[in-house]
């Protein structure tokens, strides 16, 4: 499309376009038609799989005092099951078992920011797109590259640039974060996942550019006129 805008052949670029330093000499910038956002979704894992939520907060005290509260706990336990024992023998029927409540824990929101991301055991893909096709391997910024060359397209591995329907339907597997641009992707999400599995989405930025704008030839004489309209 450049290419063309270049040759003549073209008056007006129909694709947004990022800004990059190699464009601005051969190609005018007109017009933001709306903002765009693309980042990292992924549905936030259980707090179990990133810590161990049995032993991280205890120390050699709690420990201690945990295994004598057990045993007191076992001793009043006992003494109650002896009183109804004792109590049911004048009953004649006996009282219905209620099976106890269980829930699912609490979702862990300790990943935040990319370093967090990339120290997570999270798989990573990205939307198979031109621009992250270009963006990923030039970033330079060393969290943003670590991420890309150790979970995006690591050393003898295959690399993690997916279509969008790949990628969503991996996010909703969990464990999954897939970089795509918000707009359609949540429009897929809507699509794919269940209502109770949209709650958990995270969202964290990755890209550092600015909103994509509309192109031109350079010099034409319609650009006055294009930008005013």
């Amino acid at each position: 499309m450049i290419g063309e805008l270049m040759r003549n052949e073209a008056d007006i670029g129909g694709t947004a376009l990022f800004f990059t330093s190699d464009r601005v000499d051969i190609i005018d910038y007109i017009s933001m038609t709306t903002p765009t956002r693309s980042k990292f979704v992924f549905r936030e894992p259980k707090l179990s799989y990133v810590t161990n939520v049995f032993t991280l907060p205890f120390d050699d005290n709690v420990w201690a005092s945990t295994i004598a509260l057990v045993i007191l706990m076992w001793l009043v336990l006992f003494i109650i099951l002896k009183w109804e024992w004792a109590k049911k023998k004048h009953s004649q029927e006996p009282e219905p078992y209620t099976a106890p409540e269980l829930h699912d824990s609490s979702s862990s929101t300790s990943i935040q920011t990319l370093e967090d991301l990339l120290k997570s055991r999270l798989q990573v893909g990205v939307d198979d797109t031109v621009f992250n096709r270009f963006y990923f391997p030039n970033s330079t910024e060393p969290i943003r590259r670590a991420i890309y060359l150790q979970k995006v397209k690591p050393l003898g591995k295959k690399e993690n640039f997916m279509t969008m329907e790949e990628g969503v339907r991996k996010m909703r597997e969990g464990l999954f974060a897939f970089h795509m641009e918000t707009g359609p992707g949540y429009k897929l999400v809507g699509e794919i996942f269940r209502e109770s599995e949209k709650c958990g989405l995270k969202e964290i930025q990755y890209l550092q550019v600015s909103d994509p704008w509309l192109a031109i030839q350079k010099n034409s004489s319609y650009k006055e006129f294009l930008k005013i309209g």
